[in-house]
């Protein structure tokens, strides 16, 4: 293209195929598309070609010819596109543009070229409000070494150039809706032109409740059984009471990190898995607290209530406690103030868990509703005609 040239327009559609899976460990996504340019070449125009006898012609171009330096290829033009927010080493790119790709010529010169891609994307995403949140996932399509001054991308259509097929299947996602933008990608060599469809995905919440919430919540429950269990067995307590805290601190950490990035954000299922933690550690309190009440006195050998003191034969001194009598309503004062601890337990624990997450759920449900999708750009942020960025 010669400088005093006007710059080429090339229109650009696409048709989403699948997307997924993601693999949010790596804040990956994987998309299988059909991807179509427009553009007119003037010299291929019916004027400047022989129509082989034909008032009109149709012509489809072998895949060997596209953008080769081979036979016709060698003087056929094509933009020289690229995915830079695509992993190159697991994007399929290389066979696919070769055997999936079809190029047709059209009376007016017109140019359609059509391939099928399979893009490894790059998506990163703020986990603040994971698993509420709604991740915004972008597909952007720039000029390689052709700059804005010979070469404008442009959507065929506007938005209506993103194609999706009906009932499109994702795993854990829904699509709530796209966003075509076009504009400029400013560089150190010039200004490039560049395309950007943005996904925005819903997580379906469903898998969390069956997987993360439920069973956090029944471990939490567990621990509560302990409030229905006599203070004086001891064992089946103090077992019960233990046992349901490790498993709550195993499930923390195993829940943490389950296919996500190791990052530094403080989670929305962090907190709720917090909320249970903490919780089983308060039954593993009354638990002690009950059991204090429950054996205030040490009994010797000879069944007599002492206290223990620095003197005495042997190095101590028991100085005899009250009477057995005495003795039997302290022990049943502190025995009731034990059943007492339990009783109250019982209700102040269900209850207090029932609000607070109550509270979790109507707080980042709010949140969410009210809050729009975060976009985190992969790259040079794309400007508009001024020069300012595009959100």
């Amino acid at each position: 293209l010669e400088n005093s040239e006007p710059p080429k327009t090339v229109n650009v559609s696409i048709l989403i195929q699948s997307i997924g899976p993601f693999e949010e460990s790596n804040m990956v996504y994987q998309i299988d598309m059909a991807y179509r340019e427009y553009w007119q070449d003037l010299s291929l125009h019916s004027d400047n070609i022989v129509k082989h006898g034909k008032d009109n012609y149709n012509i489809m171009l072998e895949p060997v010819a596209i953008g080769s330096t081979e036979a016709t290829g060698a003087y056929l033009w094509r933009p020289d596109i690229c995915f830079p927010n695509s992993e190159p080493m697991r994007s399929k790119t290389g066979d696919m543009m070769r055997d999936n790709v079809a190029m047709q010529l059209l009376p007016n010169g017109n140019m359609f070229l059509k391939t099928r891609l399979t893009l490894v994307l790059k998506c990163p995403v703020s986990y603040v409000y994971y698993p509420f949140d709604k991740p915004v996932c972008a597909l952007r399509v720039e000029t390689f070494g052709t700059t804005s001054e010979h070469v404008l991308l442009k959507w065929k259509n506007g938005n209506d150039a993103i194609e999706i097929v009906p009932n499109i299947q994702l795993a854990q996602f829904k699509l709530l809706h796209h966003k075509a933008i076009e504009g400029f990608v400013i560089s150190t060599t010039g200004n490039y032109s560049a395309l950007e469809v943005r996904f925005t995905f819903h997580r379906d919440i469903m898998y969390f409740i069956l997987s993360v919430f439920m069973p956090a919540c029944l471990i939490t429950i567990l621990s509560w059984i302990n409030f229905f269990i006599s203070p004086s067995a001891v064992p089946a307590r103090a077992s019960l009471a233990i046992t349901s805290f490790l498993s709550a601190i195993t499930f923390y950490q195993v829940a943490k990190y389950d296919g996500l990035p190791r990052v530094s954000e403080v989670k929305a299922q962090d907190i709720f898995l917090l909320i249970c933690l903490m919780y089983n550690f308060a039954a593993l309190i009354e638990f002690t607290l009950v059991e204090y009440f429950e054996n205030p006195f040490i009994i010797s050998n000879k069944s007599d209530a002492f206290y223990a003191d620095n003197n005495g034969e042997n190095g101590k001194k028991l100085i005899h406690g009250p009477s057995d009598h005495s003795n039997d309503k302290l022990r049943n004062r502190y025995h009731q103030k034990a059943l007492c601890v339990d009783h109250y337990a019982r209700i102040f624990f269900p209850v207090t868990f029932v609000i607070v997450v109550i509270v979790y759920i109507v707080v980042y449900s709010v949140a969410t509703k009210f809050t729009d999708s975060e976009f985190i750009q992969c790259g040079q942020p794309i400007l508009n005609a001024y020069g300012v960025p595009i959100k």
